[in-house]
């Protein structure tokens, strides 16, 4: 019989994609979806849960767009607030918010809390604009941008060197929690 349970219990763990998650995040997750058994989710859920949760807006927001990840399977409708919106339409009029995609949003608000001036962020929102994404990436694919954002919000990954990005591709690639935030807190210092 125990063995039995052992060969359920790993299948389920298999099955389910999940991994060891710290005691912070299991206790944030559950604190918002009571209701959802965290050690369930996989690595990019956990990582989008607790972007959301340590991110602005109040509980019942943060709470909606927790459980929609939940619901979506993992994908999240990023969606710029209203101050956000105004602050992208003002610096660069041309850029048509509503045809992001939610990778590009947020890289979009990315630029704007990122950028050093007024002046840097129009250059680099005109970028955007213009369809140059590599340049606002630094060579970085959309899924790690996104989960880039999530360890370190507004970071300017433009500003990236050659060897930040090699290190960022390399901990992210890895799904290592540790080494991620490693790599991060040594890029950002």
């Amino acid at each position: 019989m125990k063995r039995f349970l052992t060969a359920t219990a790993l299948t389920s763990l298999i099955a389910t994609g999940a991994h060891a998650l710290t005691a912070n995040e299991e206790a944030t997750i559950e604190r918002f979806l009571p209701q959802v058994d965290a050690t369930t989710l996989d690595r990019t859920e956990v990582l989008t849960l607790m972007n959301i949760a340590n991110g602005g807006g109040t509980v019942s927001e943060k709470t909606g767009k927790m459980r929609s990840v939940v619901l979506n399977g993992g994908r999240v409708d990023f969606d710029l607030s209203t101050a956000q919106m105004d602050d992208i339409a003002r610096l660069v009029p041309e850029l048509d918010i509503t045809a992001l995609s939610d990778a590009e949003k947020a890289q979009a608000a990315a630029i704007v809390t990122s950028a050093d001036s007024q002046s840097d962020a129009i250059a680099k929102l005109r970028a955007f604009a213009n369809g140059d994404r590599m340049v606002m990436t630094g060579g970085l694919t959309e899924a790690e941008v996104l989960t880039l954002q999530q360890y370190a919000p507004g970071l300017d990954v433009a500003a990236l060197s050659d060897e930040d990005i090699f290190r960022l591709k390399t901990a992210i690639g890895s799904e290592n929690v540790s080494e991620i935030e490693s790599v991060v807190a040594g890029i950002t210092g």
